[in-house]
């Protein structure tokens, strides 16, 4: 269905799948297509694929992340609390998953389970006062990517995803990509002079163009969400 009406070529409301992946990268669709039971009713919408895309962005920038997090972590001792439980999430995610599908391929309920997975994950990252150590990491995308390649689904490196996924969205808005970097380098610069003012004038600008800006300890990245 195409925003709750059939689909049909006397209607001239149809799509082919060559035509949205001018738009849409392939697993957004892909997942946009997974989220609905293959029994239901598929309601095609740009609002619905935006939400696919949005999805996938935030697995994307999840096993990102988790790499790059990895990279400068070591190994403690022993795990803490919160490490023990994250493991045992990860290790019981499969079983979940499969139980899902052979639930009559209940591919809506599995990717469900990956979603609970980046919820947890992320709030992990987000604490600093205990950070995860690099094993934990390591394994967290290892489950993720072990579990979402059997729909097909995390396939790309996360950094190479990401940047293809922007420049798309960016070209469909009328965003340059080098002015955004210009920006982003002219902001950095305003920061180290201390002109907060003119560095904070940068920041609102490009988010009214829907240009989220993003700053860590490797540097600003930004996204269109």
């Amino acid at each position: 269905r195409v925003n709750s009406e059939k689909m049909s070529k006397s209607l001239g409301n149809f799509f082919t799948i060559r035509a949205i992946l001018e738009q849409y990268r392939p697993e957004v669709l892909r997942l946009f297509l997974l989220t609905s039971h293959y029994r239901s009713p598929v309601d095609f919408s740009d609002a619905a694929l935006t939400e696919a895309r949005q999805g996938m962005e935030r697995f994307y920038s999840t096993l990102k992340a988790l790499r790059d997090q990895a990279a400068r972590r070591e190994n403690p001792p022993e795990r803490s609390v919160r490490e023990r439980e994250i493991v045992e999430h990860l290790e019981g995610l499969r079983a979940r998953f499969c139980e899902a599908m052979d639930d009559d391929f209940n591919t809506a309920r599995a990717i469900g389970f990956l979603f609970d997975t980046v919820r947890l994950l992320n709030a992990a990252l987000a604490e600093k006062k205990s950070p995860l150590s690099a094993d934990v990491l390591a394994q967290a995308e290892q489950s993720l990517r072990e579990t979402g390649a059997i729909l097909g689904l995390f396939g790309e490196d996360p950094d190479d995803y990401l940047r293809r996924d922007r420049e798309r969205e960016a070209q469909k808005r009328g965003i340059d990509p080098a002015e955004v970097e210009a920006l982003i380098a002219a902001r950095q610069a305003a920061r180290e002079a201390k002109a907060w003012q003119r560095a904070d004038e940068i920041r609102q600008g490009l988010a009214a163009r829907g240009v989220i800006l993003k700053d860590s300890p490797a540097g600003t990245t930004w996204s269109i969400p």
